[in-house]
């Protein structure tokens, strides 16, 4: 069985990127713009048939953070493993990422492959029998 990743970005192009490659990888992939419908998807169980298994989100997003969504979600008792992206080289947000419950930090811009093997270890799974690697 697949697993499920919801990819939280505000940059079109990201979201995009993120969902081929992942989708290549043997992921189901759910993208969004903004990490308030993150919130709701998560919250209401809406996911549909296929649960969420990780979160990839980015960090700096108009509105609430990736950050603030990983707060949200962590008090509404959603357990799931988070991932955070960002563009800042500001070590103390990776320190911050993990303090806040987050599984890693991947500095943008990144290497597939390298972003699929941390997915991966995230939700401690192997590669898909026939999945391409990024």
């Amino acid at each position: 069985m697949r697993k499920h990743v919801l990819v939280v970005d505000d940059e079109e192009y990201m979201r995009s990127l993120l969902s081929c490659a992942l989708s290549r990888a043997g992921f189901l992939v759910t993208t969004l713009a903004d990490a308030t419908k993150a919130l709701a998807l998560l919250t209401n169980g809406s996911a549909g048939p296929d649960p969420v298994d990780l979160l990839l989100t980015d960090f700096d997003m108009p509105g609430v953070s990736g950050l603030e969504l990983v707060d949200a979600l962590i008090a509404d008792g959603v357990e799931l493993p988070c991932l955070l992206m960002s563009g800042s080289s500001d070590g103390m947000l990776a320190a911050e990422a993990f303090s806040r419950g987050c599984k890693g930090f991947i500095r943008k811009p990144f290497n597939l492959p390298v972003l699929v093997e941390h997915i991966q270890e995230a939700i401690q799974v192997g590669p898909e029998p026939g999945s391409a690697q990024v």
